[in-house]
Parts: C-alpha cells; structure tokens; sequence
C-alpha cells in the first residue's frame, strides 16, 4: 500500500497570465487547436485556465479548465467545461462584449501564447466575409 502523498503545488511560485480579448473574434477550430494544446502542456503547466471568446459564427463561449479534475473515482484528466453564455449572438462587426483569458500555471510561454492567439483571431477581411455569410443563412431561414 501506498501510503505517501503527492507533493503539493507551490503557487507562490506560479505564473499568471492574462488577455484581454475583447473586440476579436475567433473560428472554432483555431479555439479548440489553441485549447488542447493549452492544457495539454505545449505552452507549459497550466493549472487552471479560464476564457471567454467570441466566435465567428456569434456565440460566446467560456472554457474553464482545472488540472487534473476527477473523471471518475479511479482516474484523473484534464478537464474542461464549456458553456454557452446566454448573450445575442454578434454577426455584423466586432463584438463589444469583454472576451479574455487568465492562465494559472508554472514554466509558461507567454510569448508563444500570445502569438497563438493572435493567429487565432480573424482580421477585419476575414471577420467580415464570414459574417456575410452567416448574414445570407439567417435571410434564407427567414425566407423558407
């Protein structure tokens, strides 16, 4: 039996990150590339992380993630919760809306994540082509 106890985390010695995001708006699967790499240790240990982003298609979405949450009783992961937050969708423009993200977490590549991001987040062309887009969808649901 195994009767010694893990060694506990040192936060005096972590690092804290955090962007503000508002006004940008990202794809879906630049936000889920960006977060598993995330808490799967390609930026370094991250502990907790918590963000809320604006996608491209208009809803919101905030991603909490805390290191080595219990999946059951025999195991632990990485785990995180998503939630769509109850806020109108923004399809036309950027959003004014606060969007951002705080990191917890040890040996972090501030650099790297910020970079990350930063080829995330759509520009001006991008943002308005894809809202276009979902503009003539909305048009042709409301048509039918």
């Amino acid at each position: 039996m195994n009767t010694s106890t893990p060694n506990p985390v040192n936060f005096a010695q972590s690092q804290t990150i955090h962007s503000i995001l508002t006004g940008q708006v990202i794809d879906g699967a630049s936000l889920e590339t960006f977060w598993y790499e995330l808490t799967h240790g390609a930026y370094g240990q991250v502990q907790k992380a918590k963000g809320v982003f604006t996608l491209v298609d208009g809803r919101v979405l905030q991603l909490d993630f805390v290191a080595g949450l219990p999946k059951d009783s025999l195991e632990t992961i990485p785990e995180t919760i998503t939630t769509e937050l109850p806020l109108p969708p923004c399809t036309k423009g950027r959003p004014d809306h606060f969007s951002g993200l705080e990191i917890i977490g040890f040996n972090l590549d501030r650099a790297g994540i910020a970079q990350t991001l930063e080829d995330s987040c759509l520009d001006d062309q991008a943002l308005a082509y894809y809202q276009a887009q979902i503009q003539e969808q909305i048009q042709a649901q409301i048509q039918q």
